[in-house]
């Protein structure tokens, strides 16, 4: 029931924030932050390698400002900063376990990829995160309930 309410949410709530919704044949369509707030995301593909089955990365838009989640290992907050019409993701701490080698890694790549993150864009119900370039440096899917 909450991912379709979120989902609902995304679509109600369309606005500004360089970041677009390219529908089925469609022109792309634009994105507020405030229409995440309250979703979850599993990250699927970071930098275009794959992650690991047993560490989840996940990001969660906690209001328009604030964001946290599971790096890999450790659990991290950070902010949402909104400059000239673009969205950046400031991871801004974390807890300090420490995991296996692996899980390590893919922390590394999660919070390097959050850092440089600049807009977004849903491609087939999944969230992609771009960097200044247009790259996509991160793919998620809705966090199950």
């Amino acid at each position: 029931m909450r991912i379709i309410f979120n989902m609902v949410a995304v679509v109600i709530l369309v606005a500004g924030c360089r970041s677009v919704e390219t529908p089925s044949g469609g022109q792309p369509t634009a994105i507020s932050i405030t229409s995440l707030v309250g979703t979850s995301w599993v990250a699927e593909d970071i930098n275009g390698q794959g992650v690991l089955a047993q560490a989840q990365s996940t990001l969660t838009f906690v209001s328009a400002q604030q964001i946290a989640g599971r790096a890999a290992c450790n659990q991290y907050f950070g902010s949402v900063e909104l400059v000239g019409g673009t969205a950046h993701l400031r991871p801004a701490g974390t807890t300090r376990m420490a995991c296996p080698p692996a899980v390590m890694e893919q922390e590394t790549r999660f919070l390097d990829a959050l850092g440089a993150v600049s807009t977004f864009r849903f491609d087939g119900g999944k969230l992609l995160l771009l960097d200044d370039s247009g790259r996509v440096r991160m793919r998620l899917a809705p966090s199950p309930p």
